[in-house]
């Protein structure tokens, strides 16, 4: 048997759309599974050969998951076991490639605002060092032809041209360093828990409209998921708690041990949220009414839309204004740094020409 592998998060998107096609086509699932998991060697293929391997041994699909899919985060398997005890497994994927989908979708939002500016940042320095190693020797030749003392400012330069490998290499690899960062601590396996963890985030907490857009996103997902559990008869207790370590806030779960407690207890989901303010006033009133109306999965995914909407929102300036504010502090750093490597020279130079008696 091939050894297990991770799969990320676009693999278990397509994982989900495959399987629930494989449902609905009524075709069974461990010759489906089989097949499709011979046309590659990824993650994929692996955990798709797995599972029809256990279907053959005579295992539920819930069960196949539970023995070979110990690696999915938990609110995975429980939503597959819940959609296949209900009878909706089809749905129960098909809500979790569109959760996935989302989850990517923003990501990609964010990278999109980030790469430019490195770029930016990249070729800056590239063309300063290239400016400095092709300018300032031609620059000492002049004062060394015209017996002029260098300036302290050429001086400095020609410092620079001489530990050109001490320091020429530090914006490049800041900035591969930054994009390896960046592409392994936001690709989590599976964007159900570890895509937005506070880790994740924590290094843009100072960029503007991040803390609004990741809380947004954040309440979003604990919504939706929280929907889509009870949907699928998963109890109101062990959906919250589920929903919010997949939403990965601790805040959020805080509300969700609160309403675990509150309801096991016999409290009502109007007392559970009445005690803290983890979530905005408007998130509680929605769910407190959709309880009362016996609308709470609607009222969850409505609520989950327009957190969802403002989130994207927030993102779409993020994305335009973020990479002008970079590229503006980046590009007039790096003019400024030409400036003063091109222009304070040749000043003192041509001053120096003016005072000069042979």
């Amino acid at each position: 048997m091939a050894q297990s592998k991770s799969l990320d998060l676009q693999d278990l998107a397509l994982l989900n759309q495959e399987i629930a096609a494989l449902v609905r086509a009524g075709v069974p699932l461990e010759s489906g599974l089989a097949i499709a998991g011979q046309s590659g060697s990824g993650a994929q293929e692996v955990l798709m050969l797995q599972l029809a391997q256990r279907l053959r041994e005579g295992q539920s699909f819930s069960e196949a998951l539970h023995t070979v899919g110990g690696d999915l985060p938990k609110l995975y398997r429980a939503v597959v076991e819940a959609g296949a005890r209900t009878g909706r497994l089809p749905e129960a994927l098909e809500s979790l490639a569109a959760f996935a989908q989302q989850t990517l979708q923003l990501r990609r939002r964010i990278d999109l605002a980030l790469m430019y500016p490195a770029l930016v940042l990249l070729m800056a320095g590239l063309l300063f060092a290239w400016l400095v190693a092709f300018w300032v020797p031609r620059l000492s030749d002049a004062y060394f032809w015209l017996q002029i003392p260098a300036t302290s400012w050429v001086r400095r330069l020609e410092w620079l041209n001489q530990h050109m490998t001490g320091w020429a290499w530090i914006i490049p690899a800041f900035v591969t360093a930054f994009g390896g960062w960046w592409w392994f601590s936001t690709r989590g396996r599976y964007g159900l828990k570890g895509t937005t963890e506070t880790s994740t985030w924590s290094a843009f907490r100072l960029l503007p409209g991040i803390n609004s857009i990741v809380g947004n996103f954040r309440r979003a997902n604990f919504c939706d998921l929280m929907a889509m559990l009870l949907d699928h008869q998963v109890p109101l207790p062990d959906a919250s708690l589920l929903a919010a370590e997949a939403a990965g806030d601790r805040p959020l779960q805080q509300v969700a041990a609160r309403i675990a407690s509150g309801v096991r207890s016999g409290h009502s989901l109007a007392d559970c949220l009445a005690v803290g303010r983890e979530l905005p006033p408007f998130v509680s009133w929605m769910l407190i009414c959709g309880e009362r109306q016996g609308t709470l999965i609607t009222t969850l995914r409505q609520v989950a839309d327009v957190l969802r909407q403002r989130a994207a929102s927030q993102s779409d300036w993020l994305r335009i204004m973020l990479p002008t504010m970079l590229v503006v502090f980046v590009g007039g750093t790096a003019v400024l740094a030409y400036a003063l490597a091109v222009f304070v020279p040749m000043s003192q130079l041509l001053h120096a020409l003016g005072n000069y008696n042979p």
